[in-house]
């Protein structure tokens, strides 16, 4: 039950309690006066409602006007120094003073271009806006939106959804969606055979975010099969956290063990705790050491590009060429290679 059922039920419970027709007037009274009061309040919400969007207007207004003028500001100075370029006649004068004159025009460049970046900066500050380094993107603090000036939308990180403010209707409006998914680019793990009884050296293998389990099984769908019998059919699992943008690795209860940097997960038999993966880490199951890379998306660096591995392989090999030495299974076995 809501207030205004409240307050009814009182009036009808005050009003039944009273039989003189002067007490029913002063009941009827009282209700008005209530209502009047309830009348006032609202009038005062909505002022106050409406005086915030107009001040949120005032606040966009300015921040327009702001931009015009350092927009001006800026298409003068160009202006200035095309007609400063076009005014030297003297060709032998300028090549001779070229070197001294270069310094004092590049600082003033840099100190236009400094003071119309804090310019802006002051003017999005205070109109609530602050300036995202890491996305190159302005948050505004009213919205929760990050505004992009180039397209002048606005971006909410947690759906990819881009919105335009609608100045007639004081509100945002749906202006297109993307995949977050391509958009945030999840980094994958690219894993590097660097010495190995079972797997060629040199040998690379791309986790992604979907994760995935290692071990010697042939009939799973390891993410990385190692056909040694030192390593479990299902040695550990590799899981990433979205939220935290990290990968862990985890040993599911394996016999011999799974090292992360030297440093053995858990004991034998035993589940461990999920832990880090970080770019540079090596992972050691069984004979087989891995390196490995975490790059965003597709990119990669000089020491996990493919054919940079395998230049370096090519170049430690022996003359006689590489061996290798039979699987559990009777036959050497290399799997998902690039």
């Amino acid at each position: 039950m809501d207030e205004n059922e409240d307050k009814e039920g009182n009036w009808n419970n005050s009003c039944n309690g009273e039989s003189t027709e002067n007490n029913t007037d002063d009941c009827l009274k009282r209700q008005v006066d209530d209502l009047k009061r309830d009348v006032e309040s609202l009038k005062k919400k909505l002022h106050k409602a409406e005086f915030e969007r107009d001040n949120a207007l005032k606040n966009v207004a300015n921040l327009k006007d702001q931009v015009k003028d350092l927009s001006r500001k800026l298409q003068e100075e160009k202006k200035k120094n095309v007609d400063n370029k076009r005014g030297s006649d003297d060709v032998d004068s300028k090549n001779s003073n070229a070197s001294k004159d270069e310094r004092p025009e590049a600082s003033k460049s840099k100190d236009l271009r400094a003071s119309l970046e804090e310019a802006a900066t002051d003017a999005m500050g205070q109109s609530g806006f602050v300036y995202d380094h890491r996305t190159g993107l302005y948050y505004d603090w009213n919205s929760g939106y990050y505004y992009d000036p180039n397209s002048r939308l606005y971006y909410e990180n947690t759906t990819g959804t881009y919105y335009y403010y609608d100045e007639e209707s004081a509100s945002y409006k749906f202006h297109s969606q993307v995949d977050l998914i391509t958009e945030l680019q999840f980094p994958c793990i690219r894993v590097i055979v660097v010495k190995s009884a079972k797997l060629k050296v040199g040998s690379l293998f791309i986790i992604t975010y979907m994760g995935g389990t290692i071990g010697r099984e042939k009939k799973v769908s390891h993410v990385l099969r190692i056909p040694d019998v030192e390593v479990n059919k299902v040695q550990c699992k590799v899981e990433f956290d979205r939220e935290r943008r990290q990968y862990f690795i985890s040993d599911v209860g394996s016999r011999n063990g799974t090292f992360l940097n030297g440093i053995r997960l858990s004991e034998s038999k035993q589940k461990s705790e999920p832990q880090v993966l970080t770019h540079g880490d090596e992972l050691i199951l069984g004979s087989t050491t891995l390196h490995l890379h975490i790059h965003p998306g597709s990119q990669t660096c000089d020491s996990c590009e493919p054919g940079q591995i395998q230049a370096q392989v090519l170049n430690q090999a022996p003359a006689g060429g590489t061996s290798f030495d039979q699987d559990d299974e009777g036959a050497g076995h290399v799997s998902n290679q690039y």
